[in-house]
């Protein structure tokens, strides 16, 4: 299901939520995979109030089908889901070439600290814990994604090739010692 601000019910759309992110979010795509009917439609609402491209799943499944087609920016991934659990998903998504650098936040009524390590583990970016602040979800969902975004930046900032490394940022271009023993050829250039 595609979630916009259009599709909410009037009761949801009577209540204002402020825009806690950027305005630059329009272009990000979150899933919300949930097997409970009414945190899927509370956290697609406020996400979709804050700009966000929301799509949902109900369960293991159908998430992993709707990342693999969607390829969305985020997941807010429940841990207990029907047909695979949201450890299970994770595993998938990290295995799997074309979702392993999705982000993913997980939320989910265990709170155990067994379960936060398990799902921090398997490559979760986050994890919130049910009951929890629609707003706090949305702030999170936005500092994991700027997280990312800077993480693309930085590593399009540095291009490697063959024993040449070039930091334009950095303002630094280095050939690899291992490569070239001499140290004529083991410096580091500043421009």
């Amino acid at each position: 299901m595609f979630v916009t601000s259009s599709v909410l019910t009037p009761r949801w759309e009577v209540r204002q939520l402020p825009r806690v992110t950027e305005q630059s979010v329009a272009a990000e795509r979150v899933l919300v995979v949930d097997d409970e009917p009414d945190i899927v439609a509370l956290v697609a609402y406020h996400l979709a109030k804050s700009g966000y491209s929301v799509s949902t799943a109900t369960s293991g499944p159908e998430g992993l089908a709707v990342a693999r087609r969607d390829k969305p920016s985020i997941i807010v991934l429940d841990l207990m889901l029907p047909g695979l659990s949201g450890l299970e998903v994770m595993e998938e998504l990290r295995s799997d070439s074309s979702t392993s650098r999705i982000a993913v936040l997980m939320l989910t009524a265990r709170r155990e600290e067994s379960d936060r390590i398990k799902g921090l583990t398997l490559g979760a970016d986050d994890y919130l814990t049910k009951p929890f602040s629609p707003q706090e979800l949305v702030l999170r969902v936005a500092a994991i994604l700027r997280r990312v975004k800077a993480g693309r930046q930085e590593s399009e900032d540095v291009k490697q090739i063959g024993p040449l490394k070039i930091e334009s940022t950095a303002h630094r271009v280095t050939l690899r010692r291992d490569l070239f023993p001499l140290d004529l050829y083991s410096r580091t250039i500043q421009f």
